[in-house]
């Protein structure tokens, strides 16, 4: 086992670093085992993720002004920590000095946007009070194409412009940083209005899956933005792409349906096999940032929908029959409407990437009046984390 971080059990981001990973890998496939008792005879595979540490694409770190202790008179003694959340805490930050989910030199940013925050004399964000200047930082990076977007959020006011960018370029001189302010109480690292204050606002990234039955490998760009949906973990998404493109081709049908397609990832990694592909998706920012991944992709044969796939199924029954459907929902798994949808209209397979296994086993449990399961398969792509991403492949029986 490698050297354990530094913060390793106070701060929240990992839960079994501690842990060789092959057990960490068995641990993940017995819960989802146990999830799917009953639907599958034989203990789920879990494939291991290509890298266990530093590779997180993307990181958000909070400024907290904190209580550190109380003294003897009965008073607090505050402090301020930059970083990762504290184990179990909501209003608790760990100042980190070490992260090894993200590359290395994240840690090297924190230090240097920690030492202009200082010199500046800037005020952290208390959680309690909602005061404070310094709210989060924002690390995106393209594993493949090797950019990065760094941007900071922070509550109304005025910025030092040129000491935040001496800080973060200092560091990455290529990347891209943003600036947003964020009005509101709630502690997400967004804003409503972000500036560019340096390169083009967005950063690329690529991934390149195996040609299917001997064809030509495919190499898809994705653009990403700071409000851009992308898994995590690239290697590892790269590897469950493949699989489900696989299981896509092997359905033998032309027209898919990618239902809770965020921005089309899934839908692009299709569009070389598939006549017609529609990318369903409730969030209006997903939807463009699909459509313009899928135009720079030359990918003229994939519609994006933007409605809630609970809405949208009932009114497209007649065109799912002879289709492949391959849905991604969030954790509380599929809508109950969308589920009555499917049995009704009974489509050729369904491709079911869940997140959450018990969210899955309910719906295998629906689905499996009409449909037999052909596969489970695990896919780690949050190593030193109890979360798991599974695929499930459905056919009519």
């Amino acid at each position: 086992m490698s050297e354990l971080c530094r913060h390793f059990g106070v701060c929240g981001g990992c839960a079994s670093q501690n842990l060789p990973y092959q057990q960490q890998l068995s641990d993940k496939s017995a819960a989802l085992s146990a999830a799917l008792s009953g639907l599958v005879e034989r203990p789920v595979e879990v494939r291991p993720s290509p890298g266990i540490f530093n590779y997180r694409n993307k990181m958000e770190f909070g400024f907290s002004h904190q209580v550190r202790e109380r003294a003897a008179d009965g008073s607090y003694v505050f402090e301020n920590c930059f970083g990762m959340k504290a184990k179990g805490r909501w209003d608790k930050a760990v100042d980190l000095l070490q992260c090894r989910l993200c590359e290395e030199s994240g840690a090297v940013l924190l230090a240097a946007v920690r030492g202009w925050a200082a010199r500046k004399e800037l005020s952290y964000y208390d959680l309690r009070r909602h005061s404070g200047f310094l709210r989060h930082l924002v690390l995106r990076r393209g594993v493949n194409t090797g950019r990065h977007l760094a941007a900071l959020i922070t509550s109304p006011g005025e910025l030092d412009r040129e000491g935040f960018l001496e800080a973060v370029l200092g560091v990455y001189p290529d990347a891209t940083v943003l600036w947003g302010a964020n009005p509101g109480l709630s502690d997400v690292a967004a804003s409503p209005d972000l500036q560019v204050l340096s390169g083009e606002g967005f950063i690329t990234e690529k991934m390149t899956l195996d040609g299917v039955s001997g064809g030509a490998a495919l190499e898809t760009v994705f653009k990403i933005t700071l409000r851009s949906f992308f898994q995590t973990n690239t290697q590892a998404a790269e590897r469950l792409y493949a699989y489900v493109r696989e299981r896509a081709a092997e359905s033998g049908c032309a027209d898919f349906f990618d239902l809770y397609g965020g921005s089309g990832a899934i839908s692009l990694m299709l569009r070389d096999i598939a006549g017609r592909c529609v990318c369903v998706e409730t969030v209006p920012d997903a939807v463009a940032d699909g459509k313009v991944n899928a135009a720079a992709n030359g990918a003229s044969n994939i519609e994006f929908v933007c409605a809630k796939v609970e809405d949208y199924l009932p009114g497209a029954l007649s065109a799912l029959p002879n289709s492949c459907v391959i849905t991604d929902p969030p954790r509380a798994g599929l809508h109950s409407r969308a589920c009555a949808a499917l049995l009704q209209a009974l489509p050729r397979k369904i491709i079911y990437v869940s997140c959450n296994p018990q969210a899955l086993a309910r719906d295998l449990k629906a689905l499996a009046q009409s449909y037999k399961i052909d596969s489970v398969v695990g896919f780690d792509l949050f190593p030193h984390t109890v979360h798991v991403e599974s695929v499930a492949a459905l056919s009519l029986k």
